[in-house]
């Protein structure tokens, strides 16, 4: 079913804070290399990530997300299953405390999360977040 999916673009457009995500190791590309996955919800972990989310940390924003950056402003593609984070400090420390080793690996090698702060994504974009009408089509 088709649906809007943030990708990095987008969200640094929508939101303006840094952002975490969660992608899933197990998902393969297929010859294209687009994410060969015909339901997200079957992917191993992923459900069990999402239900401990809703369940220790209920007040986070937690929503799909293609990770890559984009320059257009529609893409058709599979959906690989990743999702965003919106953490707030008390909530990453509960998340880290949980599932990742003192230096950021994931205790479970079903998934991996990872940082993508908003100067960084500024700095690759002349110091500043791109207006949709500079990478809408």
């Amino acid at each position: 079913m088709p649906r809007r999916i943030d990708n990095f673009t987008s969200y640094f457009h929508r939101k303006k804070r840094d952002l975490y995500f969660v992608t899933f190791t197990q998902v393969k590309k297929d010859p294209v290399g687009f994410p060969a996955v015909r339901d997200c919800e079957a992917i191993d972990g992923r459900r069990e990530l999402l239900d401990w989310l809703r369940e220790k940390l209920p007040s986070t924003d937690v929503g799909p997300i293609l990770p890559f950056d984009s320059d257009s402003g529609f893409i058709a593609m599979p959906y690989d299953g990743s999702i965003y984070v919106d953490f707030t400090p008390e909530d990453l420390e509960k998340f880290e405390s949980r599932w990742e080793t003192p230096d950021g690996k994931s205790i479970d090698s079903r998934w991996q999360c990872y940082l993508y702060t908003l100067e960084e994504y500024k700095e690759k974009h002349g110091g500043r977040i791109p207006t949709p009408e500079e990478y809408f089509d």
